[in-house]
């Protein structure tokens, strides 16, 4: 292996365990950590990221997505553009709204 793909293969094992599955590690379900954790840290998948809307870009203040809780369920409506890494993924870490909308902050200078 040339040092360009160990750059590629490092770079993309940081991504994976630094952004995409964090989220997973800390709020999924025992189920869902069983599915995906090893299988994403030992490169047999990969995890993307999908936050950024089309209206709304990366603010996850104004996320437009939603997720509705039906019995053990969510069913999520919504739009997703630019994923990190949505190319390669076999799972996606995904920002929704469960709730209501969120605070804006501005701060004048």
């Amino acid at each position: 292996m040339d040092v360009s793909n160990n750059l590629q293969l490092i770079s993309k094992t940081h991504f994976k365990l630094s952004m995409a599955l964090p989220p997973l590690m800390n709020f999924g379900s025992p189920y869902l950590k069983s599915l995906v954790v090893n299988s994403v840290i030992t490169g047999e998948n990969n995890i993307c990221l999908a936050i950024s809307e089309p209206t709304a870009g990366s603010d996850v203040a104004n996320i437009k997505t939603k997720a509705v809780r039906q019995g053990d369920y969510y069913i999520v409506n919504g739009s997703k553009k630019w994923i990190t890494g949505g190319m390669i993924g076999d799972f996606f870490t995904t920002a929704v709204r469960t709730g209501e909308e969120g605070m804006v902050i501005s701060i004048k200078l």
